[in-house]
């Protein structure tokens, strides 16, 4: 653990317990600012001069092991640290003798800078091949764009004889790469072992994540599909041995119904078993959404939570941790008097579902939890929750439900 988070987690002033459920942060605070992002992404505050990766003006690496080609210029605002404490991080240079601008960096905690990818940098697939930047398609976007072994999935653009379908997805690491995944224009995989449907359209903004074992997740559109914009929106993954493979397509009927399907996914996530949770839209406003979760392998879609009878609406989920759990709000009818109120869920890998916290909740300190109306939470693989809310002040605070403790220990 790099030195700042340890210190962070251990300070007095960010953790007073309250049985399960701890407050982490509130408003008003000496220190004025936490910004809690994904458990895998760095936490602001609290720095000194030992705990810097790298400052502009510091030499960045060339695609040479040991050579340098120009200085570091400004970054990405949304690096991103894994747990084997190597931080990814976006990058413009200037002053390169190769005219290459950008590129995606690792850093470690002793100080060295190491390149995953640069702009120009060849592509072996590509006949004449080199990447545009280096970093198009927001490299970091969540959730785990870059593994334990320094493995960073990304989108990019490519320079090439003879290619007009020029975006790709690739897979990076230092050293090694870029390989190239899936190049926009390709043939896509049908639901059918060995069948297509369809072909990759421009992969620039596409959502794409890759687990421990370099397996991919990606959401993306197609063309030229069976049947054109009613199941032209897909999520793919990579098997063991890079083959893709159809997860979930847009008309595709949703478990337990004979004549609804889906029309679109979010909040896309893969563990390190390969498994693939997402939320799924359907086609029908009257059909309820729900969060779903595929094995990786072709088989049945099992349901987490759908909207209905038990749920309201669906506000928002976590990623997947390592034991197939997924925390989520949602709205909840109180019943008796017709209230509707915000609700955080946790359902285990084996089905059993808790609520976490209900507006209104009374805590152990005898303070009241009312909902932040925000979407955020955060699940880690032990199963602690953390998500925002609010005091009787109107003041917000960060709350962690300690591995998936249920409401009945809040009160």
């Amino acid at each position: 653990m790099l030195p700042f988070l340890n210190r962070f987690l251990k300070s007095n002033s960010f953790t007073r317990n309250t049985r399960s459920k701890r407050k982490l942060y509130q408003a008003g605070n000496s220190i004025s600012q936490v910004q809690l992002l994904e458990e895998r992404r760095l936490l602001a505050g609290m720095l000194t001069s030992d705990d810097v990766i790298v400052r502009s003006g510091d030499n960045a690496p060339n695609l040479d092991t040991g050579n340098n080609d120009g200085n570091f210029s400004n970054f990405s605002e949304e690096p991103i640290i894994n747990e084997s404490g190597l931080v990814l991080f976006q990058a413009n240079v200037t002053g390169s003798l190769t005219s290459s601008n950008s590129g995606l960096f690792q850093g470690s905690s002793a100080g060295t800078i190491l390149n995953i990818t640069r702009q120009k940098q060849p592509v072996p697939a590509i006949q004449e091949g080199t990447l545009y930047d280096g970093i198009s398609g927001s490299a970091s976007l969540i959730p785990l764009p870059f593994n334990d072994s320094g493995q960073a999935v990304f989108v990019d653009r490519f320079n090439g004889a003879n290619y007009w379908e020029n975006t790709g997805i690739f897979l990076g690491s230092n050293g090694n790469g870029p390989l190239l995944l899936v190049q926009e224009g390709s043939d896509a995989p049908g639901a059918t072992n060995g069948s297509t449907n369809g072909k990759f359209d421009d992969l620039e903004n596409t959502y794409v994540t890759v687990n421990n074992s370099g397996r991919v997740a990606f959401r993306t559109d197609l063309y030229d599909t069976d049947n054109g914009n009613a199941d032209n929106r897909v999520i793919f993954s990579s098997d063991a041995n890079g083959n893709l493979i159809e997860i979930v397509r847009e008309g595709q009927l949703i478990p337990g119904s004979t004549t609804n399907g889906f029309n679109d996914f979010y909040y896309m996530s893969i563990n390190n078993a390969g498994q693939v949770a997402f939320w799924g839209h359907t086609l029908n406003s009257s059909v309820p959404d729900g969060i779903y979760i595929s094995n990786g392998d072709g088989s049945p879609l099992r349901v987490v939570m759908q909207e209905g009878e038990a749920f309201g609406s669906l506000i928002s989920s976590s990623l997947i941790n390592e034991a197939g759990d997924i925390a989520f709000r949602s709205h909840v009818d109180e019943g008796d008097n017709g209230t509707i109120v915000r609700s955080v869920f946790v359902v285990a890998g084996n089905g059993t579902l808790k609520e976490l916290a209900r507006n209104g909740d009374i805590l152990p300190d005898n303070e009241i939890y009312y909902d932040s109306g925000l979407e955020d939470l955060v699940l880690n693989n032990r199963g602690d929750v953390v998500f925002t809310g609010k005091d009787a002040l109107n003041n917000k605070v960060l709350f962690r439900s300690d591995d998936g403790s249920g409401r009945s220990d809040l009160k």
